[in-house]
């Protein structure tokens, strides 16, 4: 088991989420360069879910506007 340098969260009841492989001694630290963390992943898909929806809109209003007789 392991996991990166970055700090570790506690859980919601505030333990350690890595308390059992730690005391297995099989939890090893890997140093990281990369500060990508998974909260910045999520922010990513969300960032991207929202354009893509944005753009998915517009498609949809030209699409009606193009069908829809002109006086």
């Amino acid at each position: 088991m392991c996991h990166g340098s970055q700090d570790v969260s506690p859980c919601a009841d505030g333990t350690d989420p890595y308390a059992a492989p730690k005391a297995l001694g099989i939890f090893q630290t890997v140093n990281s360069d990369c500060p990508l963390q998974t909260a910045d992943i999520i922010s990513r898909i969300v960032a991207n879910r929202l354009a893509y929806e944005e753009r998915n809109r517009k498609k949809e209003a030209k699409e009606v506007a193009e069908l829809t007789p002109h006086a």
